[in-house]
């Protein structure tokens, strides 16, 4: 399952890196594959 780090944010307060926060899931027992900077995807999109 994708979970985006913003969903997270607006469940419980983070605070360290996103590669902090896969370590820490991964010690409390839930399975990390790999992490994905989405940003990088919208190099050439605007919005406003």
């Amino acid at each position: 399952m994708k979970v985006s780090q913003n969903w997270l944010k607006n469940l419980v307060e983070i605070t360290s890196t996103p590669e902090d926060l896969s370590e820490k899931l991964s010690i409390g027992g839930f399975e990390v594959e790999s992490l994905e900077d989405c940003s990088k995807k919208c190099k050439w999109c605007c919005f406003g």
